[in-house]
Order: C-alpha cells, then sequence, then structure tokens
C-alpha cells in the first residue's frame, strides 16, 4: 500500500495534521534515500541541500579527539630485507582478512613503536609529538589531552630505526590505519610536491589528504591487490596501479590547488553503472506493523536521459520501488565527485523540488566515515496539511547520513558478490504544523550493498513513524536475482549481422542509395555510413571476416563491402527472366572458406510463388548449374563445409527440406524430405545440426528429428526467431504472440542437450515484427524490429 493515514492530534482539539505511513521510496540505483511521509506522499529521495561543497561534509573526527587504528605490514614485519623463509610466506597468506582493501598483511608485533609527528614537503620529520607502541595490533593517540588537532602535516609513523623504513599516515579523523596504503598516499602527496614546485602541504585540506587514502584504499580493494615481500614492494605495486587510474591521478592534482577541490577521484571499480539499458530485477519482502509480510518483485532500469534545468540527468526508473505498487523514475547525474539528485516524477513531492540538486553520495567510498549530505531546518513543505486548512504550508526538519561501513562479500538469488562495498544511510525527517497541532517524525534507516561492475545486489530498509502518540514500523528487503543490459537503440534496418573480427554489429539502412553502418553493442554508438546501392536488405558475412555481402532490394543485385577498409566495392546483378523479369535476393550465405562467393536464394517480384532457384556467384559471376524455380528454398544455410548447402521451402505446403551439393560448376538439390519441420520456419545450422525457428532440431544426415524445443511457433516467420551457439550449449530463442504497436517479447534459452528451459528476459516495448536474431560477444544477443528498433541484451541468465 503507498499511503496509510495517521493522525497527528491535538488534545485540546479535533483539527489534525493528515499524517500517514512512510512508505520507503528509493532511487533505483540505490544511492539515495526516499520516503513517502506521514502520508504525504512526499518523496525524499535521500533529500539534501547541504551543497555540493565538493569535500564531503565535516571532518568526521569526534569531540575527545582521539585517534587510532591497526598497524599491518606484509608478514607483519615493518622493516624485511632478508628472504622470508617458508613458515613466514605461509603466515603472510593465512593471515589474510577475507576480505580486505590489501591481501597478506599481518599485525606488526605488540610493543612495535609509533610515532606522532608533523613533516615537512619532503616528507622529512620536523618534530617528535608524542610515542607510544602498538597493543593487540593498534595504536592510539589522544590529541586533546596532547592539544593538538588534525592537519596537513600532522602524521603518524612506525619505523625500523636501524633501516629507516617506515609507514606513516595523515591524521585526517578519528580511525587512521597504518598499512602500505597509507604509506602510499603520503608518498603521492610528497611525490607530486616535489614534480610540482610551489606546492606545499598547506594546500592539501584534511578532507583531500583523507579522500586520497580512501581512493588508494578503495582501487586496492576493487583490483584485489596483494602484499609483495616487503613494504617497499608492496607500495611500489600500489604506486604502479594508481598509476593506471586516470581519475586518481587527476584528483591528486586538483587536490593540490588552492581551496577545496571540486573535482573527485571518480568512480572507483565502478560501484554505481549507469550504463543506459542497463537492467537489475529483484524480489524481496515487506512488513508493516499489524499486516503480514508480503513477497514482491521490482525492476529498476537506466532509461534514457531528462533535462533538469541546464542539467541533462540520466533516468531511473523502477516498477514497483519496495513494494509501492507504483511505477516512479528518478534523475541523477553522476561526475568525479559523487551522485548528485535532481528530484524525480512523482507530482506529490512538493519537498524535493526545494533541495534539488544535492549530493547523495560521495567519491571515494572511505570506510567508517559518515558524512552528513543533508542538514536543513524549516524548510517549507510545500503543502498545508492541517484539518480544517489554515492556509499555510508546514515546515520540515531534514537530516541524512550517509557511512560507508566496509567492503564485505555478500550472496544473493543471482550468486556470491566478492568486495562488496555497505552503505548505511540514515534520514530523519520532522513535520511541523503551522496550526501548532503537533508533529510527525519519520525516521528511515537503509543499508544497500553495492558490487563493483554490478551496483546494488542487496538492500534493507526500517523505517519508523512516531507522532508521540504511536510508532508504526515497515521493513522492506530486496535482493537481486538477475541484472543484465538492455539497450533500445532507434535506428532504422532491414536485417543486422554481427562480426567477431570487428566486435560490431552491422545493419542495411534503407534508402536510394542506402547504406551499411555498424553499431557498437557494449555502448551503442553507430559508426559511419557506407554508402551502397538501393534498397539493401539482407546481409551475409564471409567467415573470415573481409567481406559483407549486402542483397540490393531496389536493383536486383548483390554489393559487396570490403570490411577491412570499410569501403563498397562493385556490384553485380543476379540476372533475370524472359518471362518474369529480375531475380532478387531472398536470402544470401557466403561459402565457408571461400570469401569471394556466395549462395543466393533468388526470388521474383510479383509472382507467387516467388522462388526462383538457388545460384552461386563467384566474385560477381554465376556458375552455370541452378535449382529449379517455383518450389524450393526460400531459406539457405551451409554446413561446415561449403559442398553442402540446406535449405527449406516456408512458401508453400510442401514444407520440404532440402538437401544441396554445391560444385564447380553450380548447385543442385540431393534430394527433398517433407513434414520435418511442417511450419512456415527459419533455419540455422550449428556444429552439425539444423535449428528451426518453431522448435524442431533436424539431424540433416539422418534426415530425421532428433527433439523439439517447447517453443510457440508463431504465425508469421519474424514472430518466432532461433540463434543454436555451439560455445555455451545454448538455443535461444525470440517469440512473441501479441503483435501490437507496444508489446512485450521474450528471450528463451535452452540447454542444447537436454532441451530444457534455463531462462527467460522479457524485452519490453517491441513495436512492429522482429527479424534478425544474432549473437554477439560472450554473453549478448541482438534482434532488430521493422518499426525502427534495434534491441542489444546481455543477460547472465541466458548466458551465463
Amino acid at each position: 500500500m503507498r499511503e496509510r493515514w495517521l493522525n497527528i492530534e491535538n488534545k485540546q482539539s479535533e483539527q489534525a495534521i493528515i499524517g500517514g505511513s512512510c512508505n520507503p521510496k528509493r532511487v533505483p540505483i540505490g544511492i539515495t534515500l526516499g520516503l513517502l511521509v506521514a502520508g504525504i506522499m512526499m518523496s525524499l529521495s535521500g533529500c539534501g541541500g547541504g551543497g555540493d561543497g565538493g569535500g564531503g561534509g565535516p571532518t568526521p573526527v569526534p569531540a575527545a579527539q582521539v585517534v587510532s587504528g591497526a598497524v599491518q605490514a606484509p608478514g607483519g614485519q615493518v622493516a624485511l630485507f632478508t628472504q622470508p623463509s617458508l613458515w613466514e610466506r605461509v603466515g603472510v597468506v593465512f593471515s589474510s582478512e577475507a576480505v580486505a582493501a590489501l591481501s597478506g598483511l599481518s599485525p606488526v608485533p605488540d610493543g612495535t613503536p609509533v610515532q606522532l609527528v608533523r613533516i615537512n614537503e619532503a616528507g622529512n620529520v620536523l618534530a617528535t609529538l608524542a610515542s607510544t607502541t602498538v597493543s593487540g595490533g593498534r595504536y592510539s593517540f589522544n590529541l586533546t589531552s596532547l592539544g593538538l588537532s588534525p592537519a596537513s602535516n600532522l602524521v603518524v609513523r612506525v619505523i625500523n630505526l636501524g633501516t629507516g623504513v617506515q609507514l606513516r599516515a595523515f591524521v585526517t579523523g578519528a580511525t587512521v590505519d597504518l598499512d602500505p596504503i597509507a604509506e602510499t598516499a603520503v608518498r603521492l602527496v610528497v611525490d607530486h610536491i616535489t614534480l610540482t614546485p610551489g606546492t606545499t602541504l598547506n594546500q592539501f585540506t584534511i578532507t583531500e589528504l583523507r579522500d586520497i587514502a580512501g581512493a588508494v584504499h578503495q582501487m586496492a580493494t576493487v583490483k584485489q591487490l596483494v602484499a609483495g615481500l616487503n613494504i617497499e614492494a608492496t607500495v611500489s605495486a600500489i604506486q604502479t596501479a594508481v598509476a593506471s587510474e586516470t581519475g586518481l591521478t587527476v584528483f591528486i592534482a586538483a587536490a593540490a590547488g588552492p581551496g577545496e577541490t571540486t573535482e573527485g577521484p571518480g568512480d572507483i571499480g565502478n560501484y554505481f553503472p549507469l550504463t543506459q539499458g542497463n537492467t537489475w530485477k529483484f524480489e524481496g519482502t515487506h512488513a508493516e506493523t499489524g499486516k503480514p509480510t508480503a513477497p514482491f518483485s521490482n525492476t529498476m532500469s537506466v532509461n534514457g536521459t531528462k533535462p533538469v534545468g541546464t542539467v541533462m540527468t540520466t533516468v531511473l526508473a523502477e516498477s514497483n520501488p519496495l513494494n509501492s505498487g507504483v511505477a516512479e523514475e528518478d534523475y541523477i547525474l553522476k561526475d568525479s565527485r559523487g551522485v548528485l539528485n535532481y528530484g524525480n516524477n512523482d507530482p506529490a513531492d512538493t519537498l524535493s523540488p526545494k533541495l534539488i540538486p544535492y549530493r547523495d553520495l560521495l567519491f571515494p567510498l572511505n570506510v567508517g566515515v559518515t558524512s552528513e549530505v543533508v542538514n536543513k531546518t524549516g524548510v517549507d513543505f510545500g503543502q498545508d496539511l492541517d484539518l480544517p486548512p489554515d492556509g499555510k504550508n508546514e515546515t520540515a526538519n531534514v537530516l541524512l547520513q550517509v557511512t560507508v561501513e566496509k567492503f564485505e562479500d555478500v550472496t544473493v538469488p543471482k550468486g556470491t558478490f566478492s568486495n562488496v562495498v555497505k552503505i548505511v544511510q540514515k534520514a530523519t525527517l520532522s513535520v511541523f504544523s503551522s496550526s501548532g497541532f503537533g508533529s510527525a517524525t519519520v525516521v528511515s534507516t537503509q543499508t544497500v550493498w553495492f558490487a563493483s561492475g554490478i551496483g546494488p545486489v542487496k538492500r534493507t530498509i526500517v523505517l519508523q513513524a512516531d507522532n508521540g502518540q504511536s510508532r508504526e514500523t515497515e521493513t522492506s528487503t530486496e535482493e537481486l536475482v538477475d541484472v543484465f543490459t538492455a539497450k533500445q537503440i532507434s535506428i532504422t534496418t532491414n536485417d543486422i549481422i554481427y562480426d567477431p573480427n570487428t566486435q560490431r554489429i552491422y545493419a542495411s539502412i534503407p534508402g536510394s542509395p542506402g547504406s551499411i553502418r555498424s553499431i557498437d553493442p557494449a555502448t551503442g554508438d553507430i559508426g559511419p555510413q557506407i554508402l551502397v546501392g538501393n534498397e539493401p536488405l539482407k546481409l551475409a558475412l564471409s567467415n573470415n571476416g573481409q567481406f559483407l555481402y549486402v542483397g540490393l532490394d531496389g536493383e536486383a543485385a548483390v554489393q559487396r563491402v570490403d570490411l577491412t577498409t570499410q569501403t563498397a566495392g562493385a556490384k553485380f546483378s543476379l540476372g533475370s527472366d524472359l518471362f518474369f523479369g529480375p531475380y532478387y535476393v531472398e536470402d544470401i550465405e557466403a561459402l565457408p572458406g571461400t570469401p569471394g562467393s556466395v549462395a543466393v536464394a533468388r526470388k521474383y517480384k510479383g509472382v507467387s510463388p516467388k522462388h526462383a532457384g538457388v545460384a552461386i556467384y563467384d566474385n560477381g559471376v554465376q556458375r552455370l548449374d541452378v535449382t529449379p524455380v517455383h518450389t524450393g528454398s526460400n531459406v539457405i544455410e551451409f554446413s561446415s563445409s561449403a559442398g553442402t548447402l540446406y535449405g527449406y521451402n516456408n512458401e508453400s505446403t510442401e514444407f520440404g527440406f532440402r538437401r544441396m551439393a554445391v560444385v564447380s560448376s553450380g548447385v543442385s538439390i540431393t534430394d527433398t524430405t517433407p513434414n520435418l519441420i511442417n511450419n512456415p520456419a527459419d533455419i540455422k545450422f550449428d556444429n552439425g545440426l539444423i535449428f528451426a525457428s518453431t522448435g524442431p532440431i533436424i539431424d540433416p544426415m539422418s534426415l530425421t528429428r532428433t527433439g523439439t524445443f517447447s517453443v510457440s511457433p508463431g504465425s508469421n516467420l519474424n514472430e518466432t526467431l532461433v540463434k543454436p551457439d555451439s560455445i555455451t550449449l545454448r538455443v535461444f530463442f525470440y517469440q512473441r504472440d501479441d503483435v501490437s504497436a507496444q508489446a512485450t517479447g521474450k528471450l528463451l534459452a535452452f540447454d542444447r542437450g537436454t532441451l530444457q528451459l534455463l531462462g527467460s528476459f522479457d524485452v519490453e516495448n517491441v513495436a512492429g515484427k522482429a527479424s534478425s536474431l544474432i549473437r554477439w560477444g560472450s554473453k549478448g544477443l541482438a534482434f532488430r524490429t521493422d518499426s525502427g528498433q534495434v534491441f542489444i541484451i546481455e543477460s547472465s541468465k541466458l548466458i551465463p
């Protein structure tokens, strides 16, 4: 239920503020926390408004100003220049934490000296301010008792006085660990100062130094770096990894500038992927006070862009966010510094427009750091909730805090994910009656787990509403069951085909002249046009990837495109009949191992039956022998050999499956077998078998059915498509029963051996009829429609 009504009453008056439950609402990526508070149908998508500021809120040092942390090194040794023993090596391996930014570290021995010092721009110690020793693998300094506070040149360090090997860390907060990651951060800053004349330590703020160390920590976690045999080897390896992170190196340079930088290191590890077409499917449970727990499902996707003012934002759409029962959109923007919220499409949300834009989250993901992203009081709520209304809008206080708790492993129905970041978001919203009738407070605590390159894999939310008289609670949990990419590209095509050599999809674009254009399936980017003849239709690719053959439906010809040079070659005519006129391409296939030759299933226009025989063309020259016209192979497929060609008649009720022999003089029919498929269908050859789009599997050697997949045959050749794949041992189908203007298609994946359905995937908003189901990359499928759409799908549910 999206809203409940909860009255906040004054005991001396029957006037009340309209209140209600606080069904939680979140931005789909799970970064912001939104609330429908007190029945106001108001979204508070991680409400903020504290401004960008670039720095990420106050330095998280408690009032007592105590700094402490763990002290770890490779093998637990601060200096280790000798070759370690076998037992020392084993100890390094088995002392690693289950989830750690840098595996292979161990606590240094208790009693190891730790110093609190000030350093200069060269990293040299100016003064030693205090000393302590490691106890239980940790150190601690009370800055308040020492009369100190965090500063850019304040550092904790552990050093081997005999060798000079040390670990250092900037004092930037309450928890500062001493390890090779912290030492790398110090060296990165000192090295930048050395290489940039005029730069001083004072130009780096406490927040910037904290974020540099946090970014290095996050990078080490994502890359799963392993400690070397000693500190120097480990730091050197981390520095090498940092050099490959352009965003991080740019951030360090920006931090060295005056003031607090507005730059950030970016989304290291891509924990918040916002690629167009990315889609996540969740299943979960929702419970409210006094009601039984209810299961629900939800789908969210990156679904286009939307201008908000002068800013072009990313649209995140959800079908059923946290069982609200109402689909919605949120508008966000990810940059190098984090994620900005620009509101949503909820017309009842009167508060968010007064707060946007605001930071939902800051990069890097600093473990243990709490950021106060919103703290506003007396905000105009945008609605008069008093009963009866007094003509004044209520006011609200908004507080939102975000804590990056830790990295850990998480298991959900989709699978087990490593180095998942756990983020806790706590929001408090209080709404006050302008008539003095009371207030309502809602506290929401949401925990979201994000996996690198995947995005949200799990989230829980506990929401409590309190009007001073009663408290109600809602809880929701969602877990990832599938993640995929389904990009819809608006481009008018006649056919598409995938070239594994260039890793591009090639499309025939109608027109006089027409063109060939490439599509990068990973990004959706469309390449420049290659002009060809009139009305390009069917495509065929030589198996060495050199030539793309284009059937020209406006010229009764075929044109060859050289993909190595991306240029169109000469056209060749298919010939004509004295009575029925020119031959056109109905289907076309390149001869295996012979890139200069093609087989063409020809057709007439305006004649029924339209079949005009199958012919072989070598560099545009037709071989003499051609199969008979009238009834024959409307669709063709080569076997693994250029000497055997298969065909199927889907034009008349004969429905004959044909085997054809290809020799130097041309092509001839070896035999025709009816009743193997028995419906209009497309056929595909793969690893010795023929697969029909209507479900049957044909052994072309024995001319028998070896099995049938459970698919609906459809009433039209273009309504059911097939693509076998012997590499994944799967057979894929696309089908759709409803061919209305906007409908849902379904992709199916079957086990090639057992014929069992392994998974399915709904493709939304398919307009027109589909054709050209193809495989691309390691996990991709694609198809086109006759209404100007190309769908590009990646789904580990269909292709593991």
